[in-house]
Order: structure tokens, then sequence, then C-alpha cells
């Protein structure tokens, strides 16, 4: 069976064993009808239970007992068998005078010796499935004996033929299977004397009392913070790059509306931010080229988002010169240009700030 742990086990568990009030048991109810794993989890602990009830030994309960329990659970009552009376003890016979002894001792006194030899003993449950013992053959007549004998061995003390009969064993009573279930079962905490004993209780405090010592003997400023020491120990910070160039993009025949500004750092990281909106067809996109003078032939650099701001890392790029001409031209979507085809939107040069 697999295992399924719900966060209310313990509390069905409870449940199981009948150990809620009617309130509890309302609410073991609600939980049971509104979630099927507290359900398996119910069925999970009674056959756990039920492995441990059949795990016990069986014993037969008091009369007065059993009828309890049976009127508990609504049975009609069923009385227990009575156990085997033991055989009461001869009386002592008055002294009589001797007699002569018979050839076989009268029926009278070998029962008086059966009775005498028997002793009511406990038979353990493991012990009842064994084979009896075989039989102990008949004793043979006596021999006759002279009548002052008889009388002096009826005034001795009799002894026994019998073996010596076993220590009675005590059972000890199986552990009880609700006190692991019980919410406290695992937060017992031990007696002050096992603490007071145990030799890490006293490590540990030892340890205490030398921290709690060092500490008031050091002096004050030993654990006073030093900005000095943590400024030395934090990592050196890189400066911000510093921009070197700028070029202002603007729409053909306007010289006076900023389109795009285009900034040049001096690690010769290029970007770009939209100054106005645009409009441009889904079928078509904004593409940006750059060229020089000493290389008329413009470069593709990549799709511009109309409204969005573009980095362009060097790798991309390259390295960017004072009045190097960027422009972006509207293209179709179709396949990248090879070369600009269509309208120029935005143009401009950069210039060195120094």
């Amino acid at each position: 069976m697999t295992a399924l742990h719900h966060k209310d086990d313990f509390f069905i568990a409870e449940y199981t064993l009948g150990l809620l009030d009617p309130d509890e048991v309302a609410q073991a109810h609600s939980l049971l009808g509104a979630d099927d794993n507290a359900v398996v989890s119910a069925l999970q602990w009674e056959a756990r239970l039920l492995e441990l009830t059949d795990a016990l030994t069986p014993l037969n309960p008091p009369g007065a007992l059993l009828g309890r329990i049976q009127d508990t659970l609504g049975l009609p009552r069923s009385v227990p068998a009575a156990p085997p009376r033991p055989a009461p003890e001869p009386a002592a016979r008055p002294a009589r005078a001797p007699a002569p002894p018979p050839s076989a001792p009268p029926a009278s006194t070998a029962q008086s010796g059966m009775a005498m030899d028997f002793e009511p003993r406990l038979i353990r449950p493991d012990a009842a499935s064994k084979p009896p013992e075989a039989a102990r053959p008949p004793r043979s007549a006596r021999p006759a004996e002279a009548p002052g004998a008889a009388t002096a061995r009826r005034e001795a003390p009799a002894v026994s033929d019998a073996p010596a009969p076993e220590p009675a064993r005590v059972r000890a009573a199986p552990p009880d299977p609700i006190e692991a279930f019980r919410p406290e079962a695992g937060a017992r905490v031990p007696s002050r004397r096992a603490i007071w004993r145990s030799l890490w209780f006293w490590r540990a405090l030892s340890a205490a009392l030398a921290i709690l010592a060092a500490v008031l003997v050091l002096p004050k400023d030993t654990f006073k913070h030093d900005p000095a020491l943590s400024a030395s120990l934090q990592p050196p910070t890189a400066p911000a790059p510093k921009i070197v160039q700028i070029a202002i993009m603007q729409a053909p025949g306007l010289s006076s509306t900023p389109g795009w500004v285009l900034t040049v750092d001096s690690r010769q990281n290029l970007v770009l931010a939209p100054q106005v909106d645009i409009v441009v067809p889904e079928s078509e996109s904004v593409y940006l080229w750059t060229y020089t003078e000493q290389s008329p032939h413009p470069r593709l650099l990549g799709v511009v988002d109309p409204a969005r701001s573009l980095t362009l890392p060097v790798d991309v790029t390259g390295e960017v010169r004072p009045g190097q001409i960027f422009e972006m031209t509207q293209e179709p979507s179709i396949a990248p240009p090879q070369e600009p085809d269509g309208p120029i939107l935005f143009i401009g040069r950069t210039v060195s700030l120094g």
C-alpha cells in the first residue's frame, strides 16, 4: 500500500481510534466528505491499527468486563465457560490400628495418592500446542511390610515423586499501540535529573560562559565598525562610460525637429533614442544604415523599432568615427535588402564632443 501523508494525518488517526469528542467527529466527517486523500489516509490508518490488533496475543476477558463490552456494543450477553476447579485435597484420616499389609494398595489409597500428586499449574498459550508427555508407567505392587513399618511410613512426611513445579512466568503486557499515535508522544521532555547529569549540557554551558567572559574582558572598541575597512573590502566599481560622439538624426527637409538622438560612448557602444512617433505599415520595416565619405557604400546594421530605444555594441557597428553618416530607410519586410532602396526617414552625421 502506498503511504499517503496528509496534512491532518494525526487528526485522522485519532478519528480512526475513536478518541475525538462529538464536535471533532463532526469536523472529521466534514473533512472526509470533502477530501478524497483524507479518506485514503483514514483507510490506511485503519489497516495499520488492524495489523497491530492482529499481532496481539488473544486473551479472554473476565466475565464482568465481557458483559460491559457486550452492553456497549449492543450485543447479547454470553456466559463465559467456568474454568475447571482443582480437585479438593483429601481430609486427614484418623489413626487406626495396624493391619496386615495387603498385596496391593486399595482403590481409595491409590485415589488419594493421585490426589496428592496432582498440582494445578498455569498453562502458557505457547505450551498448549505441545504434545502431551508420555504417560508415567504404573507403579508396581509394593512388597509386604511389617505392621510397624506401615505405621512409621504414614507418620513420616511424604516425599512426592513428581518433578518440582516450574516457576510461574509472568507475561509482560503488550505495548499499547495507541500510545505511539498520541500528539504528545514525540515531544516528551526528559527529566531534570537526566539533563543535569548530561556531559554535553555542561560542555555547552562552559562554552557559553567562556564566550561571555571574553566579550566582557575585551575593550569596547574591538567590535567597532570601521567604514574605511568596509570600503577597502568592496570591489572597485568601474566608471560609467563617457559619451564622446553624438548625432542628431532628422527627416530630410526638416532642420528644426530631431527625430532620433544617436550617441556613442567611450566603449564604442551606440545608443539610439526616438524623439518622435512615426507610423510604418505592417508590410514594411525600418532599417538602419551607415557609411562614410571614404566608404560611400551603405552597410546594414539591423532593423529598428520606431517606438523603442536601441543599443548596438561595437561588435555590430565597428569603430565609429566623427563625421560618420547614419540613416534610416523604410523597406519591404520580405527579406533584408542589400542596399537602401526605400525613402529615407531620418539621417544624421556624428560629431565629436572633445
